[in-house]
């Protein structure tokens, strides 16, 4: 027990002086040992400071590689973050001339895009447009807006015109101020700077940004959503449209007014070399045309400036819009300009294509239209009654003996229907023939707008077929081609050729015939020398449309007067 107490508190303390001892070989061992056994403690606890010190310093040096580490991760993550971030837009740009396959897909990735990338709660497509009138009236349409912002969509803005002096309108819009060209005041100059100056060309000036900080403040602002504090930018573009009703026109004598830079196209569908054409000139030079010989159609292509603005804004998470932000956008714009060109390329090929098949079609349609005048008068004259045969025995004295029989009363509207609903059928039934029904279905390869005047008239035809008004105008309540191209000319024919003019409740209640006749009055819709003369099945479609709405107006009288009739024969 004694010998295993020593063991646990003083051996290690002996045995170390001992063996400090045997290695110093002091003279007095005794008193060696004993100073040794007074400063063990002292040395055990100094070697247990420096101990935890080192430990400290070992932790502390741990922490910091571990903290150094940890930032050189988070500063490679923000980097690469960065990088990517930085990469984003020229990747952008780079892919939206492959996936875009519509001006409309185009602007819908480039106003998700901005709005995403610039953290922008407000991004949209405005395209400026004029209609034409007594006074023209322009108007932005909203064709496109980022995720949060559909409300936008659909929306028109008109310009209020004022004079300079006048105050401006409440809360009408600012937009338009994009527009405007600065004035550059010029400066007084001696005749030397004169001189050289004129030597110079000056840069043309150009719309810039519109910059509101305050849209609270500014009363001009237009809110089509609930007024907020916000910060907008109404950024101008403008490029060369073929992407309109004179885009691509027939070449005349006023080619003077088309743009210099057109392209003319020879409608022959031929695509011979330049040596090709020399020879064959040659051959026209040596041998005289023929007098009846039909010359080649020549087609120009005519562009015209198309306004849009991208208008951004922080309506309700009001920040400030920075000028490089504002710069990247007038890049993004630029680019989608771009894309606007390619599919416009595309169309124009389209077009060309489209001209190249038409005019052997566009005869034979030519041809019906002037058989339809006899096919008519058949049809009127097959409604005369046969005069009632006498037969020689009988006697045409009265028999007293019979009651007297009454002749049947008809109505004024009788024979005005019959004859509405005769004429009717014989050009209901053109629109059976397959040279009309290829005509029609042709139609899906013109790729560029028809005039106003065939928009309109095909407007009208559809609501007199029972088409839903809003189910034929674009998001902005707009007449429009390829609106009408993927609802209304897939089914023309087969709608026209079972048209019945008794039809009873088969128009919607707003296309009543009285709308529908102010329409064509308004808009002159039957005028034929409005429609295009290469395309006559519009000229069908026009004839059609004057037949048709004068036999519904017929029926709808005579289902009146046979109603009446009826109701005062129930009364009597």
């Amino acid at each position: 027990m004694d010998a295993n107490y020593l063991k646990v508190n003083v051996y290690d303390a002996l045995t170390e002086a001992i063996s400090a001892m045997v290695v110093d070989v002091p003279d007095d061992k005794i008193e060696y040992i004993g100073k040794y056994l007074l400063t063990f403690v002292d040395r055990k606890q100094l070697l247990k400071s420096k101990e935890k010190h080192r430990n400290q310093i070992e932790k502390e040096l741990n922490n910091e590689i571990q903290s150094q580490t940890i930032q050189s991760s988070k500063q490679s993550i923000v980097k690469a973050e960065e990088e990517a971030q930085a990469s984003r837009l020229p990747k952008f740009l780079d892919s939206l001339k492959s996936l875009s396959v519509s001006k409309q897909s185009a602007m819908d990735r480039t106003v998700s895009f901005i709005s995403e990338f610039f953290n922008i709660p407000g991004v949209y497509i405005a395209i400026k447009k004029v209609q034409k009138g007594e006074t023209d009236i322009e108007t932005l349409n909203y064709y496109s807006s980022c995720p949060g912002q559909e409300f936008v969509v659909g929306k028109q803005l008109v310009n209020q015109s004022i004079d300079a002096d006048s105050d401006p309108v409440l809360r009408s819009g600012v937009s338009f101020e994009a527009f405007k060209v600065p004035v550059i005041e010029e400066e007084e100059r001696d005749e030397d700077e004169e001189e050289s100056l004129t030597s110079k060309s000056k840069p043309i000036p150009k719309p810039e940004p519109l910059v509101i900080d305050n849209v609270m403040r500014d009363q001009r602002c237009k809110f089509f959503g609930i007024p907020k504090l916000g910060y907008y930018v109404a950024i101008p573009f403008s490029y060369q449209s073929i992407e309109h009703e004179s885009g691509y026109v027939v070449k005349g004598n006023d080619d003077e007014n088309l743009n210099e830079e057109s392209n003319s196209v020879v409608d022959n569908n031929n695509d011979n070399n330049t040596n090709e054409a020399n020879e064959e000139q040659e051959l026209n030079e040596e041998k005289p045309v023929a007098k009846d010989a039909t010359p080649a159609v020549v087609y120009v292509s005519n562009k015209v400036t198309q306004e849009f603005i991208i208008g951004v804004d922080t309506i309700g998470k009001y920040r400030v819009i920075k000028s490089n932000e504002i710069e990247s956008v007038k890049l993004i714009g630029g680019r989608m300009i771009e894309v606007f060109e390619h599919l416009e390329s595309k169309l124009l090929e389209k077009q060309q294509d489209f001209y190249s098949k038409y005019p052997n079609i566009s005869k034979q349609v030519s041809d019906l239209l002037t058989t339809l005048v006899t096919e008519e008068a058949n049809a009127l004259s097959a409604l005369i009654p046969a005069e009632p045969i006498v037969n020689e025995n009988e006697s045409n004295e009265p028999n007293e003996e019979s009651e007297p029989i009454e002749p049947p009363v008809e109505l004024e509207s009788h024979k005005p229907f019959l004859e509405s609903q005769a004429i009717v059928n014989v050009w209901n039934k053109v629109f059976t023939n397959d040279a009309v029904v290829e005509a029609i279905g042709l139609l899906d390869d013109h790729a560029l707008p028809l005039t106003t005047h065939v928009l309109n008239l095909l407007h009208v035809i559809g609501l007199l077929l029972g088409f839903n008004n809003k189910d034929l105008l674009d998001v902005c309540s707009n007449v429009s081609w390829s609106v009408f191209k993927q609802k209304l000319i897939p089914t023309l024919a087969t709608r026209i050729s079972d048209y019945n003019i008794l039809s009873e409740g088969a128009l919607p209640k707003e296309n009543t015939i009285k709308h529908i006749k102010s329409l064509i009055e308004k808009n002159n819709l039957l005028d034929i020398s409005a429609v295009p003369n290469n395309l006559p099945v519009f000229q069908l479609l026009a004839k059609w449309l004057e037949k048709a709405s004068v036999g519904r107006e017929n029926a709808i009288t005579y289902i009146k007067e046979s109603k009446n009739r009826d109701i005062e024969k129930q009364i009597n």
